[in-house]
């Protein structure tokens, strides 16, 4: 049978507040890649490439991450 490799959504984000800088440093190994588990419109669950992290962000003026597509 042939694989079927199925594409992971991904995004990028940049921390902005102090906590997310900790956790970007602490837990995402810095980098900046996460992949989207789920997409609600205005808002993202993501996951950390490394699978340590895991968080909603708000696409409008999230006070902790800002996010590219």
């Amino acid at each position: 049978m042939p694989m079927h490799h199925t594409s992971m959504e991904t995004a990028f984000v940049t921390p902005k507040s102090k906590k997310a800088k900790n956790s970007f440093c602490n837990l995402m190994d810095s980098i900046d890649e996460c992949v989207i588990e789920q997409n609600k419109g205005d808002r993202v669950f993501l996951t950390s490439m490394n699978g340590k992290n895991h968080f909603w962000v708000n696409l409008n003026n999230d006070p902790n991450w800002s996010v590219e597509f």
